[in-house]
C-alpha cells in the first residue's frame, strides 16, 4: 500500500511540476552569444518584428536598445513553446504553427513581437534547416 501511495504521489508531484512549468512566465534576459550579422537575421524575421529593421540594427550590425529588447522577446518565444532543442525536431510547419499559437507577447513585448505573423517567416525548404538555425540563435 505505502507503495502504491508514493508512485502516486510521485506522479501526481511530477505533473503538478509539469503543469506550473506551463503557466510560468518564461523571461530570458542575456543576448545570445556570437557575432551573428542581425541584419539578415532581422531581415528573414522580419514578419514577426513590428518596429522596422532600420530601427533595430544599425547598418555597422550593431543592435539598438530596441533590437536588444526585440531578442529577448523572441528568446522569450522560443522558451515558451519548448525551446530551441524541442523545436529542432519538429517539422518547419509545426514550429510555424507552435510559435504563432503558443509564442505569447509578455506585456513588456507587446509592440515589439506579433507572433501570429509567423507563418510568413520564410522557412527556406522543407527541412527547415534555415528557419532551424535561426531558432538555434535564440535558444
Amino acid at each position: 500500500m505505502l507503495k502504491n501511495s508514493f508512485v502516486f504521489m510521485t506522479l501526481l508531484a511530477s505533473s503538478l511540476i509539469g503543469i506550473s512549468t506551463v503557466y510560468q512566465p518564461a523571461t530570458v534576459d542575456a543576448l545570445p552569444r556570437g557575432n551573428y550579422n542581425w541584419i539578415v537575421l532581422c531581415y528573414h524575421l522580419d514578419p514577426i518584428l513590428i518596429p522596422s529593421c532600420d530601427n533595430l540594427v544599425s547598418t555597422d550590425n550593431i543592435l539598438s536598445s530596441e533590437g536588444r529588447r526585440a531578442i529577448v522577446c523572441i528568446q522569450d518565444g522560443v522558451t515558451r513553446v519548448g525551446g530551441g532543442q524541442f523545436l529542432s525536431e519538429l517539422d518547419p510547419y509545426a514550429i510555424i504553427q507552435m510559435l504563432k499559437l503558443y509564442a505569447s507577447e509578455p506585456p513588456r513585448c507587446v509592440g515589439v513581437v506579433k507572433w501570429a505573423n509567423a507563418d510568413s517567416i520564410d522557412i527556406d525548404d522543407e527541412n527547415g534547416l534555415l528557419l532551424k538555425a535561426i531558432i538555434s540563435i535564440f535558444s
